[in-house]
């Protein structure tokens, strides 16, 4: 105040002088402001111990090479053991089924106990008051449970993993090759570690969780189409079954039930095969076919199976490049779909036709129809139906095998009047490509 000629009097001087011995006696009085004077000193007036910024990247460098979770937590101990000199560490993770902290991995500690239970106490200061627990500070009280597991294995530091307000696991730190005192820049760099632990370890906890729920997805998907092929197998088998108690002793029915078992047969062998190259891609077996042909011998087949369907064909010859198994898969799918539409007095009319852009083949019925909803917002969708009794996995699987012949598959369908159903390949040759139902 003199240096700035600022006037003051002796009343003023002295009131400074006792508000400031004021401070200073509550400051040497409290325990908690003695410790916040330290730690304000510490980080203010003296040289900083650790370099905050290297051993950030040091730990984000070794974070990027991991590959699996098992790999972050050997990271984790690590970068602790060598930044503090530890003889050891382990690290202890939620298991939410059994309720306790599991041992995830250690380094020179082999003598840690599988599981660790920390006290409801130690849980709620580590998350409220966000602290490291120092076994040799005299705040801290353990458990009888607690003392005997920090005393087997020699700890000195708990250190909690906090993400969201949750604590995913506990890094126990063992002593140091050199001892001597954790100060208040210790203690920050511990946490600043910590935080970015937890994220990791929760972050690659929920991709593994994620690649194996699409796993189960795919398994799940796989068995879907299977399952539809089979019950079309089982749908022409039922049919047979059903003829044959009263045409058995027909031979044109014997001739005709035997070569429907053999293609039976030839096909549940050939959807086996394939079941042996999941999750393999799947390589279109392109040729030179006429649809009109393909579609001829389909409706034959149902008829034979079927004579009471009401199916008119209207065709004529139409010439593309395609996997004829699979786009016979297409026409059976569309013409079952029809029939069960259409029901015993429905007809199911059938047409190929071709022009200079695309091969054109049209299934249409007279049947229940859908609504504008399913047919804009569920139509093509797996496991989207109108049949009580249906997978609504039909039409997906159409669409994925034109797709993949570089087609197009459309609908139109009025309720209560019935739908039309128009596939368009094109009409030049195209290389076959990989595609995979699933």
């Amino acid at each position: 105040m003199r240096y700035f000629d600022i006037p003051f009097s002796n009343d003023l001087t002295v009131f400074f002088a006792f508000a400031f011995g004021v401070v200073l006696f509550l400051v040497l009085l409290s325990e908690k402001l003695r410790r916040k004077a330290k730690v304000f000193i510490s980080k203010h007036f003296y040289k900083h111990k650790h370099d905050y910024r290297e051993a950030w990247l040091k730990f984000t460098y070794k974070l990027s090479l991991c590959k699996t979770l098992h790999d972050v937590h050997m990271a984790v101990l690590t970068t602790y053991r060598e930044a503090f000199g530890l003889k050891g560490a382990s690290l202890y993770l939620f298991a939410r089924g059994k309720n306790r902290y599991i041992l995830a991995a250690q380094l020179s500690m082999s003598d840690a106990p599988i599981d660790f239970q920390p006290s409801a106490s130690l849980i709620s200061d580590c998350i409220d008051r966000d602290i490291i627990v120092n076994t040799c500070a005299k705040e801290f009280s353990p458990r009888s449970e607690e003392a005997f597991f920090l005393q087997q294995i020699e700890a000195q530091l708990i250190v909690p993993l906090i993400f969201n307000r949750k604590i995913e696991g506990f890094v126990i730190f063992k002593k140091q090759l050199v001892n001597e005192d954790f100060t208040f820049e210790d203690y920050d760099l511990i946490k600043t570690l910590a935080k970015q632990a937890a994220q990791s370890i929760v972050n690659y906890k929920l991709s593994e969780e994620l690649i194996e729920t699409r796993e189960v997805a795919a398994v799940a998907k796989v068995s879907s189409f299977v399952l539809h092929d089979i019950k079309n197998l089982t749908y022409s088998l039922s049919l047979i079954l059903n003829n044959a108690e009263t045409l058995i002793n027909t031979p044109e029915f014997q001739n005709d039930m035997l070569d429907s078992l053999r293609n039976t047969v030839s096909k549940m062998k050939h959807l086996i095969q394939k079941l042996k190259t999941i999750p393999e891609k799947q390589t279109l077996n392109i040729g030179l076919a006429d649809i009109d042909i393909l579609a001829r011998e389909v409706i034959a087949d149902i008829v034979k199976m079927s004579p009471a369907a009401d199916i008119v064909y209207d065709g004529s010859s139409a010439l593309a490049s395609v996997d004829v198994e699979e786009i016979k898969k297409v026409i059976l799918n569309l013409v079952v779909n029809a029939i069960d539409a259409s029901g015993d007095e429905g007809t199911i009319t059938i047409g190929t036709a071709t022009d200079s852009q695309s091969v054109c083949l049209t299934v249409r019925d007279n049947g229940c129809g859908m609504t504008d909803d399913f047919l804009q917002n569920h139509l093509f969708k797996p496991f989207r139906t109108t049949k009580e009794k249906g997978l609504g996995i039909g039409l997906y699987q159409c669409r994925q095998i034109i797709q993949a012949h570089g087609g197009i598959i459309e609908a139109e369908s009025v309720l209560g009047k019935g739908t039309v159903l128009a596939v368009h390949l094109p009409v030049t040759e195209k290389t076959a490509y990989a595609f995979h139902k699933v």
